[in-house]
């Protein structure tokens, strides 16, 4: 778990899993927050997986705080 968001690149795609990790949450909770629209993904791989950007996790790493 991380105590900042200075871990998490800004420019950088990341997975459901890098995500929770960053986040120090579990993978449930990033999918309940895309849900709730506390995340947004943007974007999605070839195989319709989510993908999360760095500047989304920042901006939801300082709101949950």
């Amino acid at each position: 778990m991380i105590v900042n968001d200075s871990h998490i690149k800004p420019a950088a795609k990341y997975e459901l899993r890098e995500a929770a990790m960053l986040l120090g949450v579990s993978k449930s909770t990033i999918q309940r927050w895309t849900k709730e629209g506390i995340l947004k993904c943007q974007v999605r791989t070839v195989n319709n997986r989510r993908i999360w950007t760095g500047a989304e996790l920042i901006s939801a790493f300082r709101r949950t705080r």
